[in-house]
């Protein structure tokens, strides 16, 4: 039990650091600025785990609640744990956020707006059912965000060359082939320990 719970959080942060790296070193292959970095592949990398996880979860047909907690979990403590440690740390400097505004409106804004829909749906006890015509919208969400923040990061590039700890490019896509293969061993491995010890401890 414990075993398989190691083994799936050192696939999970493995493959994750892989994958980071690998995006990280294309972007410079392909040179692209480090916010968009982190704006994009570098938070895509590191929510790699939690989708990895809770599409684990949701394969199994007595886990939707471990999928629904992971999706809600996950952004509780990547917004107040991670942001307060960090800041807590070492303080957390925006030199100009006047560049990234626009982004920052669309991103609030969209976030706002789910979060109400949801409350909204859970104060009148409405069912809440995420079906395929909504998570299609979602990743339309998703695609379109991504494109604005490419094109204007193509419009406004801000990229410095480093060449510090780069890789060939064929280099990169394999680990990025490997990290994503640790990921849905890792969130497995993961999910089946994390349920047996919810039995094991008598927790639904």
């Amino acid at each position: 039990m414990f075993l398989q719970i190691l083994l799936g959080v050192v696939g999970l942060a493995v493959g994750a650091e892989l994958i980071v790296r690998s995006a990280v070193n294309l972007s410079n292959i392909y040179k692209i600025s480090g916010y968009f970095i982190g704006f994009t592949l570098v938070a895509l990398g590191t929510s790699l785990p939690e989708f990895a996880a809770t599409l684990q979860a949701l394969f199994e047909a007595d886990s939707v609640g471990i999928a629904l907690g992971n999706i809600i979990g996950s952004n509780i403590a990547n917004i107040l744990l991670i942001l307060g440690v960090v800041a807590w740390i070492y303080p957390i400097f925006f030199p100009d956020m006047r560049k990234q505004h626009k982004q920052a409106q669309i991103v609030v804004g969209i976030t706002i707006g789910i979060v109400f829909f949801f409350l909204v749906l859970v104060r009148f006890k409405i069912p809440v059912i995420v079906i395929a015509t909504s998570g299609a919208l979602f990743m339309c969400l998703v695609v379109m965000f991504l494109f604005i923040q490419f094109a204007q990061e193509r419009k406004n590039s801000s990229y410095k060359e480093n060449h510090e700890d780069t890789f060939s490019q064929f280099k990169s896509y394999v680990l990025l082939i490997i990290g994503l293969v640790l990921l849905i061993y890792g969130s497995r491995y993961f999910i089946i320990g994390a349920k047996q010890a919810a039995t094991e401890f008598g927790i639904a």
